[in-house]
């Protein structure tokens, strides 16, 4: 068993046959969980997770806790609408005015 590919928790398609192992399985699948909930897996470790969890009470009590925190947090879609705070947004541009001050003052030197 290959440690360093159950440590990835998003695993490849072509990694995911090597799992005939109920623990390697089982560990993989647990730490899948998160991305199963929220619908970022790829087909094979979707069918990976949809394997496994009939046979493990641990990971479906698991993937209970995962969807009703993710229930419990409100959906942010529109992405646009995040603005940094005023004060937050007048230092990023000041801190950008120093270092083109800098770099504007700053000789050129010759290699």
């Amino acid at each position: 068993m290959n440690t360093k590919e159950i440590n990835n928790p998003i695993a490849s398609s072509e990694s995911l046959s090597q799992y005939p192992d109920e623990d390697a399985l089982h560990e993989l699948s647990a730490e899948l969980l998160p991305w199963y909930v929220n619908g970022t897996l790829n087909p094979a470790e979707q069918a990976l997770i949809a394997r496994h969890l009939p046979a493990c009470t641990e990971c479906r009590l698991a993937l209970e806790h995962y969807r009703k925190l993710g229930a419990s947090c409100p959906a942010y879609t529109d992405k646009e609408d995040w603005r940094p705070a005023a004060a937050h947004f007048a230092r990023i541009l000041q801190n950008i005015d120093a270092q083109e001050n800098k770099t504007a003052t700053e000789p050129l030197t010759s290699h």
